[in-house]
């Protein structure tokens, strides 16, 4: 991975806080590509000072010579009033590497202009406060993926999942059917995980011996970290759920 990175947070954001400050550098300037030298935080939405998120925002390095190149968001601040992100390790395959063109973060926007679904409705499919619930998501042409959850002290866990419809034209799946595969991959890795390998952090351990059941969980989005692999982005509804 690179060296010290060239910019710092104004506030805490999922992706830095998810994956740490080196490793979200990595992806945005290489998997994904992004110039450093564009990025900058600014108000979201329309860089209004009354804005309630700050986004980090740059352009792809190949787009600067391009006419009508626009920045894309690739962060968002922390919702205040909710607790800490999931940590996660970035995942990276062990074999051949694809040079396939990474896509954007997926954001799920509530109704209300705020970031993230509850766990439990996202995993069921209720959506109702997902915004642009039915707009299509893009996955770079696959008919599936993998979202992956590097969950700390717990073994790797992943589910494939299909990225398009049923349909005969097997159009990308819609903002809510993909929030529903995230939501659904969590919770079958809340049941599936097993007891922590080694030692682990009490503050992220999972199920009746641990601090962490699917009602604290709140999921904010997912990040495309390899071609075929997407990890979610995971908040704790509450500061005090570490008791200790």
């Amino acid at each position: 991975m690179s060296s010290t990175p060239p910019f710092v947070p104004p506030r805490r954001c999922y992706i830095v806080d998810m994956f740490s400050h080196e490793a979200a550098y990595y992806l945005f300037t290489n998997p994904l590509n992004f110039d450093p030298t564009t990025f900058r935080y600014s108000f979201w939405p329309d860089d209004r000072p009354d804005a309630n998120l700050i986004c980090l925002a740059g352009m792809p390095a190949d787009a600067q010579d391009q006419p009508n190149s626009r920045l894309c968001v690739l962060d968002f601040s922390l919702s205040p009033g909710l607790g800490p992100v999931i940590p996660q390790r970035l995942w990276t395959p062990t074999g051949r590497v694809s040079n396939r063109q990474l896509q954007l973060p997926i954001w799920f926007f509530n109704i209300s202009g705020g970031l993230g679904l509850p766990l439990v409705s996202a995993a069921a499919g209720h959506v109702e406060m997902l915004a642009c619930a039915q707009e299509r998501m893009e996955f770079g042409g696959a008919h599936s993926t993998h979202i992956r959850i590097n969950w700390p002290g717990y073994d790797e866990w992943h589910r494939q999942v299909r990225t398009r419809d049923e349909t005969a034209e097997q159009r990308p799946i819609t903002r809510d059917r993909w929030a529903r595969h995230v939501g659904r991959s969590v919770e079958l890795f809340l049941q599936q995980c097993g007891t922590p390998t080694g030692y682990a952090d009490p503050r992220w351990q999972v199920g009746p011996n641990g601090n962490i059941v699917r009602e604290n969980i709140v999921v904010i989005g997912a990040v495309h970290v390899h071609a075929g692999s997407w990890q979610p982005i995971l908040q704790l509804m509450y500061n005090n759920v570490y008791v200790h």
